[in-house]
């Protein structure tokens, strides 16, 4: 059965290389594209693609996107940057998909201009949500410098797992903490968010590692862009994460 599907695959192509047969098959199923290419090489560098039904759904609803990044799902270990919009019945919808040559601030500077441009230049995004991807921060930040950017609260939450998991010393004091940060960062009010903080810290005073961790690269710097207090300011219709 491989082997005769590999056979169907090779006659379909024709002869084609596999980035000629992704381009065709776009223009087959009635999608736009837009691509760059290295000048020395003419290989392609970055690849964007949308569908005409995506571009009504994104004029019609304007205002809330997430986009992440997929790594190590193709054989040219090219990044795969999905955008996707939110519509009034709390429905996902696509946006684009971007290959990606490189996890560099120009290569997303190039493709936020291409979808700026399918908005028309004119309407900007309401919310932007991602993760703390720094290259990406700063695209956004050049592009669309007015919209909110928000930062997945799942993805922070995964990163002070990964950094400190092993230092508790039981799964009770690891799952008291996980509540206690979580209720922390969902509390509506700046007051309340500080007298969370400091009963956070006056608990695990004996993990000051971690706490010098959260407050430091998490809090003093990003809580306007995932604590409730602050977040919910603005009407985000309870897009908290991109890990829909």
């Amino acid at each position: 059965i491989y082997k005769a599907h590999q056979c169907l695959r090779l006659l379909e192509k024709g002869g084609r290389s596999r980035m000629q047969q992704l381009i065709s098959k776009l223009f087959e199923h009635s999608y736009t594209e837009w691509h760059r290419s290295c000048p020395k090489t003419n290989t392609i560098l970055d690849l964007f693609w949308t569908h005409p039904t995506f571009l009504k759904l994104i004029h019609a609803f304007p205002h809330i996107f997430i986009m992440d990044c997929t790594y190590n799902t193709n054989r040219y270990r090219m990044l795969l940057l999905e955008i996707v919009g939110v519509t009034s019945t709390y429905m996902t919808f696509f946006v684009g998909f971007v290959y990606l040559s490189m996890e560099q601030e120009d290569n997303y500077v190039w493709a936020l201009s291409i979808w700026w441009g399918l908005m028309d230049g004119i309407v900007m995004p309401d919310f932007i949500v991602t993760d703390r991807e720094m290259t990406l921060l700063r695209a956004i930040e050049l592009i669309f410098g007015t919209s909110k950017h928000l930062l997945c609260r799942w993805h922070i939450n995964k990163n002070v797992l990964a950094k400190f998991k092993k230092l508790f010393k039981s799964k009770e004091d690891l799952n008291r903490f996980l509540e206690k940060w979580n209720t922390m960062v969902a509390f509506s009010t700046e007051v309340n968010f500080i007298r969370q903080t400091r009963q956070l810290c006056n608990e695990f005073s004996m993990y000051q590692k971690m706490l010098q961790y959260v407050i430091d690269t998490w809090l003093n710097l990003y809580k306007e862009r995932f604590v409730a207090a602050w977040i919910d300011k603005f009407m985000h219709f309870g897009n908290t994460t991109s890990n829909r």
